[in-house]
């Protein structure tokens, strides 16, 4: 016979272990590396449409790399957008956010590295990228040809 101690037990281990299983409530993470024709993509943002039809971004690093988290498990739609990035005269008069006379500590992009994408990978429907995910960290790279 159950004791209502063990009955506690019974439900209160599934729940700690589904807490500290790094799951967060059954969250995905999308990460990995965007290339088009097998060069990396050094600016812009990755979108990813989740089953629960949310759109997450994630900014596209100077190597390729990204990552979109929160997202629901199931099937994902992808577009990248990778507009011309700014330049370095465009930044020094971009507000820092930080306190007046903050010394400005953002550098511009080799724009000799960035390329411009066709405009079918800034639309879900026309990408042809996508992939499904389950709850946890997803490996996935974006290669565009």
């Amino acid at each position: 016979m159950a004791t209502p101690t063990t009955r506690f037990a019974a439900v209160l281990l599934p729940a700690v272990a589904l807490a500290f299983g790094g799951c967060a409530g059954g969250d995905c993470t999308l990460a990995g590396k965007v290339t088009y024709q097998g060069k990396p993509v050094v600016y812009g943002t990755v979108i990813a449409q989740g089953s629960d039809g949310i759109r997450r971004t994630g900014n596209i690093g100077l190597d390729g790399s990204y990552s979109v988290e929160k997202l629901p498990p199931g099937a994902v739609k992808l577009t990248v957008e990778s507009p011309q990035p700014p330049d370095q005269d465009t930044l020094n008069q971009a507000p820092t956010g930080g306190p007046a006379g903050a010394p400005r500590n953002r550098k511009a992009i080799d724009r000799s590295k960035w390329m411009a994408l066709p405009d079918k990978y800034a639309d879900a429907d026309q990408s042809g990228l996508s992939t499904t995910l389950k709850v946890g960290a997803n490996p996935f790279d974006i290669e565009m040809p």
